[in-house]
């Protein structure tokens, strides 16, 4: 009785060691598809400088992994001045224009990016 315990644990192991493989190759195959998946969720402007920034989703989560995002801040004539890439915890869910806030100050710009399984952060750039 004993020997068929450890053979049945043997084999419940060897399963999860080769799902949890499974999953891991399937999580790099989705990373390393070289289509262009990336969506801008939305562009908030100033009106007085005419500089905006870009806040765009790198990709697709996996599973209920973090979004990659990047900030892109640009001038009047599309000239790109600064860019931040960094990801949100939001539950492997897509992301929305809520998902960011920004404030425009007098020569630089506040982007806050919030998710509902981390602390908001706050992102400054120049211009």
């Amino acid at each position: 009785m004993k020997e068929m315990i450890k053979e049945f644990l043997l084999v419940v192991f060897v399963m999860v060691i080769v799902f949890g493989f499974f999953l891991s190759g399937l999580d790099n195959a989705i990373r390393n598809i070289d289509i262009d998946i990336d969506r801008t969720i939305g562009v908030y402007g100033n009106e007085d400088t005419g500089y905006s920034v870009t806040f765009e989703e790198m990709g697709v989560p996996f599973f209920f992994g973090p979004s990659s995002v990047k900030l892109t801040l640009t001038n009047e004539n599309g000239k790109k001045i600064d860019e931040i890439q960094t990801s949100i915890s939001n539950d492997g869910s897509r992301l929305y224009r809520e998902n960011a806030t920004v404030i425009w100050k007098d020569r630089e710009v506040d982007i806050t990016l919030h998710g509902c399984e981390q602390e908001d952060e706050t992102y400054t750039m120049a211009y």
